[in-house]
């Protein structure tokens, strides 16, 4: 899922620029803000970017926050194995992590039941 005014930025994008689209949808570059990259390009350029910027993590970081984040706020592992693109096993396995208040709250319910 993409913010709404995403959405419409990239809408506008492809009206303005349609010879542009074609199979490339991520938009910008290190070298050409305006520019569609292919999709298989986006780790490269992130790690220039990140170099350039003083960012110490990879593209790859930040997917694995995004699915952590997902799975500790709640959200079903095979909604976020969609958003992924990953089956939810390889989900489960890879991103998910000991969420410690949840096993604190989880020991307040067991506590309760006895």
């Amino acid at each position: 899922p993409m913010a709404k005014s995403l959405v419409r930025a990239l809408l506008e994008w492809r009206k303005r620029f349609p010879e542009d689209c074609g199979e490339y949808y991520v938009v910008g570059s290190t070298t050409d803000p305006n520019a569609f990259m292919r999709p298989d390009r986006l780790t490269k350029e992130f790690a220039l970017f990140a170099e350039m910027h003083g960012f110490d993590c990879t593209a790859h970081d930040l997917r694995h926050t995004f699915a952590t984040k997902l799975l500790s706020r709640g959200v079903d592992v095979v909604t976020v194995a969609y958003l992924l693109g990953d089956d939810p096993q390889t989900v489960f396995t890879n991103y998910a992590a000991y969420d410690f208040d949840a096993i604190e709250a989880s020991r307040k319910v067991i506590s309760a039941l006895a």
